[in-house]
Protein backbone atom coordinates (compact mmCIF):
# COMPACT_ATOMS: atom_id res chain seq x y z
CA UNK A 1 0.00 0.00 0.00
CA UNK A 2 2.75 2.59 1.23
CA UNK A 3 4.39 1.83 -2.35
CA UNK A 4 1.28 2.29 -4.49
CA UNK A 5 0.89 5.44 -2.58
CA UNK A 6 4.69 6.53 -3.24
CA UNK A 7 3.88 5.92 -6.64
CA UNK A 8 0.82 7.77 -6.82
CA UNK A 9 2.50 10.88 -4.74
CA UNK A 10 5.23 10.60 -7.50
CA UNK A 11 3.09 10.68 -10.50
CA UNK A 12 1.22 13.56 -9.12
CA UNK A 13 4.49 15.36 -9.22
CA UNK A 14 5.36 14.53 -12.36
CA UNK A 15 1.64 15.91 -13.76
CA UNK A 16 2.43 19.29 -12.09
CA UNK A 17 5.71 19.41 -13.12
CA UNK A 18 4.38 19.21 -16.77
CA UNK A 19 2.28 22.48 -15.75
CA UNK A 20 2.83 26.10 -16.10
CA UNK A 21 0.95 28.99 -15.24
CA UNK A 22 2.68 32.31 -16.47
CA UNK A 23 1.88 35.91 -17.42
CA UNK A 24 2.98 36.73 -21.09
CA UNK A 25 3.37 40.61 -20.79
CA UNK A 26 6.10 42.20 -18.82
CA UNK A 27 5.63 45.57 -17.74
CA UNK A 28 2.03 45.35 -17.94
CA UNK A 29 1.35 48.32 -15.30
CA UNK A 30 4.15 50.79 -16.36
CA UNK A 31 4.94 50.71 -13.17
CA UNK A 32 8.29 51.31 -14.38
CA UNK A 33 7.31 55.09 -15.35
CA UNK A 34 8.56 53.88 -18.86
CA UNK A 35 7.64 51.70 -22.34
CA UNK A 36 10.08 48.89 -21.12
CA UNK A 37 9.04 45.82 -23.01
CA UNK A 38 6.24 47.72 -25.81
CA UNK A 39 7.03 49.04 -28.92
CA UNK A 40 4.68 51.91 -29.39
CA UNK A 41 4.00 54.61 -32.00
CA UNK A 42 1.79 55.99 -34.28
CA UNK A 43 1.10 56.20 -38.54
CA UNK A 44 -0.32 59.87 -38.18
CA UNK A 45 2.06 62.37 -40.27
CA UNK A 46 0.57 65.01 -37.31
CA UNK A 47 -0.05 63.26 -34.47
CA UNK A 48 -2.00 64.94 -31.43
CA UNK A 49 -0.31 68.43 -30.39
CA UNK A 50 2.30 68.77 -27.48
CA UNK A 51 0.39 70.86 -25.48
CA UNK A 52 -1.55 67.74 -24.02
CA UNK A 53 2.36 66.19 -22.78
CA UNK A 54 3.05 68.15 -19.90
CA UNK A 55 3.46 68.38 -15.97
CA UNK A 56 2.68 64.20 -14.94
CA UNK A 57 3.84 63.30 -18.38
CA UNK A 58 7.11 60.99 -18.94
CA UNK A 59 8.55 58.78 -21.06
CA UNK A 60 7.17 60.29 -24.50
CA UNK A 61 6.82 58.01 -27.37
CA UNK A 62 7.75 59.21 -30.64
CA UNK A 63 5.33 58.45 -34.00
CA UNK A 64 7.01 56.65 -37.12
CA UNK A 65 7.90 60.28 -38.81
CA UNK A 66 9.94 60.42 -35.88
CA UNK A 67 7.26 63.25 -34.78
CA UNK A 68 6.76 64.01 -30.73
CA UNK A 69 3.93 62.53 -28.76
CA UNK A 70 2.74 59.14 -30.14
CA UNK A 71 2.13 58.36 -26.26
CA UNK A 72 3.40 58.95 -23.36
CA UNK A 73 3.51 57.97 -19.55
CA UNK A 74 0.58 59.43 -17.59
CA UNK A 75 1.28 59.53 -13.57
CA UNK A 76 -1.36 60.30 -10.79
CA UNK A 77 -0.58 64.34 -11.14
CA UNK A 78 -1.51 64.26 -14.61
CA UNK A 79 -4.64 66.81 -15.26
CA UNK A 80 -5.42 67.74 -19.07
CA UNK A 81 -9.07 68.03 -19.91
CA UNK A 82 -11.42 69.98 -17.72
CA UNK A 83 -12.99 67.86 -15.32
CA UNK A 84 -11.19 65.24 -15.99
CA UNK A 85 -10.10 62.76 -12.53
CA UNK A 86 -6.18 63.23 -11.57
CA UNK A 87 -6.43 59.99 -11.29
CA UNK A 88 -8.51 58.47 -13.91
CA UNK A 89 -5.99 54.90 -13.36
CA UNK A 90 -4.13 54.47 -10.52
CA UNK A 91 -0.39 54.99 -10.60
CA UNK A 92 1.26 55.08 -13.94
CA UNK A 93 -0.74 54.21 -17.13
CA UNK A 94 0.04 54.40 -20.70
CA UNK A 95 -1.36 57.59 -22.25
CA UNK A 96 -2.44 59.25 -25.84
CA UNK A 97 -4.30 62.43 -27.08
CA UNK A 98 -5.47 60.90 -30.27
CA UNK A 99 -6.38 63.43 -33.02
CA UNK A 100 -4.44 65.25 -35.94
CA UNK A 101 -3.99 63.52 -38.92
CA UNK A 102 -5.56 59.88 -40.31
CA UNK A 103 -3.28 57.05 -39.36
CA UNK A 104 -2.90 54.75 -35.94
CA UNK A 105 -1.84 54.69 -32.90
CA UNK A 106 -0.85 51.26 -31.72
CA UNK A 107 0.95 50.04 -28.73
CA UNK A 108 2.43 45.89 -28.78
CA UNK A 109 4.24 43.74 -26.86
CA UNK A 110 5.45 40.48 -28.32
CA UNK A 111 5.88 37.38 -26.25
CA UNK A 112 6.68 33.47 -26.76
CA UNK A 113 4.00 31.04 -26.11
CA UNK A 114 5.21 27.79 -25.57
CA UNK A 115 2.30 25.98 -26.80
CA UNK A 116 -0.04 23.58 -25.42
CA UNK A 117 -2.63 25.79 -23.14
CA UNK A 118 -5.06 24.67 -20.97
CA UNK A 119 -6.49 28.24 -19.97
CA UNK A 120 -5.75 31.97 -21.25
CA UNK A 121 -7.27 35.09 -19.92
CA UNK A 122 -6.80 38.27 -20.80
CA UNK A 123 -7.39 41.79 -19.06
CA UNK A 124 -6.75 45.29 -18.65
CA UNK A 125 -8.21 48.62 -17.81
CA UNK A 126 -8.86 51.56 -20.39
CA UNK A 127 -10.52 54.80 -20.28
CA UNK A 128 -11.46 57.09 -23.18
CA UNK A 129 -12.68 60.81 -22.82
CA UNK A 130 -13.15 63.29 -26.24
CA UNK A 131 -15.37 65.38 -28.28
CA UNK A 132 -15.45 63.00 -31.16
CA UNK A 133 -16.43 62.72 -34.45
CA UNK A 134 -19.55 65.08 -35.09
CA UNK A 135 -20.17 64.78 -38.77
CA UNK A 136 -16.99 62.78 -39.20
CA UNK A 137 -16.15 59.05 -39.07
CA UNK A 138 -15.72 57.23 -36.35
CA UNK A 139 -12.36 56.41 -34.62
CA UNK A 140 -12.08 52.53 -33.40
CA UNK A 141 -9.90 51.03 -30.79
CA UNK A 142 -8.91 47.16 -31.21
CA UNK A 143 -7.00 44.59 -29.09
CA UNK A 144 -5.26 41.61 -31.57
CA UNK A 145 -3.11 38.79 -31.39
CA UNK A 146 -0.79 38.78 -34.32
CA UNK A 147 1.58 35.73 -35.29
CA UNK A 148 4.90 36.25 -36.05
CA UNK A 149 4.27 37.32 -39.87
CA UNK A 150 2.12 40.29 -38.17
CA UNK A 151 -1.03 38.51 -39.46
CA UNK A 152 -3.75 38.25 -37.72
CA UNK A 153 -4.96 35.92 -35.51
CA UNK A 154 -7.87 37.28 -33.69
CA UNK A 155 -9.54 40.47 -32.72
CA UNK A 156 -10.00 39.96 -28.93
CA UNK A 157 -11.99 43.35 -28.47
CA UNK A 158 -13.35 46.18 -30.92
CA UNK A 159 -14.87 49.11 -29.87
CA UNK A 160 -16.09 52.15 -32.04
CA UNK A 161 -16.22 55.35 -30.15
CA UNK A 162 -19.95 57.22 -30.35
CA UNK A 163 -20.48 60.61 -32.12
CA UNK A 164 -20.74 63.02 -29.73
CA UNK A 165 -18.67 64.46 -25.97
CA UNK A 166 -17.35 61.75 -24.39
CA UNK A 167 -16.67 63.93 -21.10
CA UNK A 168 -15.87 61.58 -18.01
CA UNK A 169 -13.31 58.90 -17.85
CA UNK A 170 -16.14 56.12 -17.74
CA UNK A 171 -13.21 53.48 -16.28
CA UNK A 172 -13.75 49.82 -17.87
CA UNK A 173 -12.18 46.99 -16.73
CA UNK A 174 -11.85 43.88 -19.12
CA UNK A 175 -11.30 40.69 -19.15
CA UNK A 176 -11.85 37.93 -21.73
CA UNK A 177 -11.36 33.91 -21.83
CA UNK A 178 -8.76 33.37 -24.49
CA UNK A 179 -8.53 29.60 -24.12
CA UNK A 180 -10.73 28.68 -27.57
CA UNK A 181 -8.46 30.96 -29.38
CA UNK A 182 -4.84 29.65 -27.08
CA UNK A 183 -5.40 26.03 -27.16
CA UNK A 184 -4.72 25.41 -30.97
CA UNK A 185 -1.75 27.72 -30.93
CA UNK A 186 1.17 26.27 -31.80
CA UNK A 187 4.45 27.22 -29.98
CA UNK A 188 5.88 30.27 -31.23
CA UNK A 189 6.70 34.63 -31.00
CA UNK A 190 3.11 36.32 -30.92
CA UNK A 191 1.95 39.84 -30.57
CA UNK A 192 -0.18 41.68 -28.33
CA UNK A 193 -1.60 44.60 -30.20
CA UNK A 194 -3.82 47.59 -28.76
CA UNK A 195 -4.43 49.70 -32.06
CA UNK A 196 -6.54 53.34 -32.33
CA UNK A 197 -7.59 54.22 -35.91
CA UNK A 198 -8.40 57.37 -36.67
CA UNK A 199 -9.99 57.70 -40.43
CA UNK A 200 -9.41 61.72 -41.45
CA UNK A 201 -8.10 64.86 -39.79
CA UNK A 202 -8.83 66.13 -36.79
CA UNK A 203 -11.87 64.06 -35.11
CA UNK A 204 -11.81 66.27 -32.01
CA UNK A 205 -9.40 66.43 -29.39
CA UNK A 206 -9.69 63.21 -26.93
CA UNK A 207 -7.41 61.06 -24.69
CA UNK A 208 -7.14 57.06 -23.99
CA UNK A 209 -5.48 55.58 -20.93
CA UNK A 210 -4.98 52.16 -20.80
CA UNK A 211 -3.04 50.03 -17.72
CA UNK A 212 -2.90 46.80 -15.48
CA UNK A 213 -2.27 44.55 -18.45
CA UNK A 214 -2.23 40.86 -18.01
CA UNK A 215 -2.19 37.99 -20.06
CA UNK A 216 -1.97 34.96 -18.25
CA UNK A 217 -1.54 31.20 -19.82
CA UNK A 218 -1.33 27.72 -18.29
CA UNK A 219 0.17 25.55 -20.30
CA UNK A 220 0.25 21.89 -20.07
CA UNK A 221 3.03 19.63 -21.08
CA UNK A 222 2.94 16.32 -22.02
CA UNK A 223 5.00 13.66 -19.67
CA UNK A 224 8.40 12.37 -21.93
CA UNK A 225 8.10 9.12 -23.19
CA UNK A 226 10.52 7.90 -21.05
CA UNK A 227 9.14 8.99 -18.11
CA UNK A 228 5.99 7.47 -19.18
CA UNK A 229 7.65 4.27 -19.72
CA UNK A 230 9.56 4.33 -16.35
CA UNK A 231 6.09 5.01 -14.89
CA UNK A 232 4.68 1.86 -16.43
CA UNK A 233 7.29 -0.32 -15.33
CA UNK A 234 6.11 1.03 -11.73
CA UNK A 235 3.31 0.20 -11.75
CA UNK A 236 3.47 -3.07 -13.30
CA UNK A 237 6.23 -4.01 -10.72
CA UNK A 238 3.78 -3.14 -7.82
CA UNK A 239 0.72 -5.61 -9.71
CA UNK A 240 3.37 -8.39 -9.80
CA UNK A 241 4.78 -7.87 -6.16
CA UNK A 242 0.98 -7.78 -5.10
CA UNK A 243 -0.07 -10.90 -6.97
CA UNK A 244 3.31 -12.81 -4.74
CA UNK A 245 2.11 -11.52 -1.45
CA UNK A 246 -1.19 -13.02 -2.28
CA UNK A 247 -0.35 -16.44 -3.37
Amino acid sequence: MKKITKLLSAVCCLLSAGMANASLITNGDFETGDFTGWTVGSTQSSPFQARVFSSGYTAIARNDANTANAWAIRNSSANYFSGNPATPISGHSAFNGFDGSPGSLYLEQDFLFSGGASSAELSFDWAVQSSCCVNRDLRNFSVNLLDSTDSLVSTIFDYTQPAGNQTAWNIQNESFDLSGIFSPLSAGMYTLEFLIEIPQNYTGAAQFAIDNISLDVESVSVPEPGLLALLGLGLAGIGFSRKKKSA
